[in-house]
């Protein structure tokens, strides 16, 4: 096979033309791999609506799942539920070197993509940046934010550094060295905002006006925090309560993904957000009730819309 040292980034969703259109802005070689095949690579280009509503078209290079150039940096921005698939269809890509970054909502699938791809260097970044696919390859920056990436297997501090390095582009990227501590925070934020906005058919901002929604608020951290305090990292929750205030009226006028799947008859990711929260607490022998009815609702919802 031959080496191909360029970047390449799984799913053409939301997060997917972001990066795409992000890293290719500063003349990086993208490859963009989308979830349906494309048989042959080819030249596409991103419409990329920036957040001051500048438009730009970005060319990027389209990829196959069927190419045998080594893969050395992957970017996987599929759904959680997806990602351990989409990831082992390029399996033959890759080899010692290369680095394969989590950019999914929720907990608990990269366990089982580190099972899978142990040889290989893995990280997880949590991400606060605002994405809406409008159209295929159309895609519109709804917030600034920042995004964090830490190593969960087999790559050591000088790697981390290095990867960021090959990353920078106008997005805010760090390294992290605790990154599971700001994955069970996201996790919260995550808990917290998606599925009352996707049950509320909301935007962010307006679940800080919703007194039912604040209700449920309170009972899902209070649900986590016994969660975390069972797990011996409830330090990594300290002020949960202000940061999801924060990021509800920071990223007010955003629509959540959740909600946006349940607009387009899609699968959510509950089960890695909310059902990742009902699983250790399983485990563990605790009840989360407002989890669970929330989980419910959601697995409803996505009953209804696609029987629609």
């Amino acid at each position: 096979m031959k080496t191909d040292k360029h970047i390449h980034i799984l799913g053409a969703g939301s997060m997917g033309l972001l990066w795409a259109a992000s890293l290719a802005s500063t003349g990086k070689k993208i490859f963009l791999i989308p979830r349906k095949p494309v048989d042959t690579p080819k030249q596409s280009c991103i419409t990329f609506t920036h957040h001051d509503q500048s438009v730009s078209k970005i060319p990027i290079q389209l990829d196959s799942t069927k190419s045998t150039t080594v893969i050395q940096t992957l970017l996987v921005c599929t759904k959680s539920f997806d990602a351990l698939q989409a990831i082992t269809q390029l399996k033959h890509r890759f080899d010692k070197n290369t680095h394969i970054v989590l950019l999914q909502n929720g907990m608990g699938f990269q366990q089982d993509i580190i099972h899978a791809h142990h040889t290989h260097k893995i990280y997880a970044g949590i991400s606060t940046e605002g994405a809406l696919r409008t159209a295929p390859f159309h895609v519109q920056h709804t917030g600034l934010g920042d995004t964090h990436i830490g190593a969960i297997h087999n790559a050591n501090t000088a790697q981390l550094n290095n990867l960021i390095d090959s990353l920078n582009c106008p997005l805010h990227i760090a390294p992290h060295a605790e990154i599971l501590a700001m994955q069970w925070q996201k996790l919260a934020i995550n808990c917290a905002i998606n599925a009352l906005t996707a049950l509320h058919d909301c935007r962010n901002g307006e679940l800080a006006h919703n007194a039912q929604a604040q209700l449920s608020i309170n009972k899902l951290t209070t649900e986590l925090h016994t969660v975390a305090k069972a797990l011996n990292i409830d330090h990594y929750l300290i002020n949960i309560e202000s940061a999801i205030s924060h990021v509800i009226q920071k990223t007010a006028s955003n629509s959540s993904s959740m909600r946006e799947d349940i607009r387009q008859q899609r699968r959510t990711e509950i089960q890695s957000i909310n059902g990742f929260v009902i699983q250790q607490a399983q485990t563990l022998g605790i009840e989360v009730h407002e989890h669970q009815r929330v989980y419910d609702a959601i697995r409803q919802l996505e009953k209804v819309r696609h029987a629609l």
